[in-house]
């Protein structure tokens, strides 16, 4: 089953370079040891720079019916930073 999982960051400021770094990095270690992981987008709003999203996206055997250890360590670091939202979503 395939599905996705998104992170929405709202700040008055933009982390810093080196703090999108860190959570680039942290997705791409845990893409290496994690099962399932297929694939992430780090994406910013065309129009205001200060919102992000994380789009991660999963293949696996059974239903996911809470947040991944990731996303919920993803969206710990942003808080610190501003509001987070996540919804998890599969396909139809």
């Amino acid at each position: 089953m395939a599905w996705q999982e998104i992170i929405q960051f709202r700040s008055i400021n933009i982390p810093d370079k080196e703090v999108r770094e860190n959570i680039r990095e942290r997705i791409r270690m845990e893409r290496k040891r994690t099962e399932g992981l297929l694939n992430f987008h780090f994406l910013e709003n065309i129009n205001v720079e200060t919102d992000l999203a994380i789009i991660l996206t999963w293949r696996t055997n059974i239903s996911q019916e809470s947040a991944s250890s990731l996303a919920q360590n993803l969206a710990l670091i942003l808080s610190q930073f501003g509001q987070v939202t996540q919804s998890m979503w599969q396909e139809i």
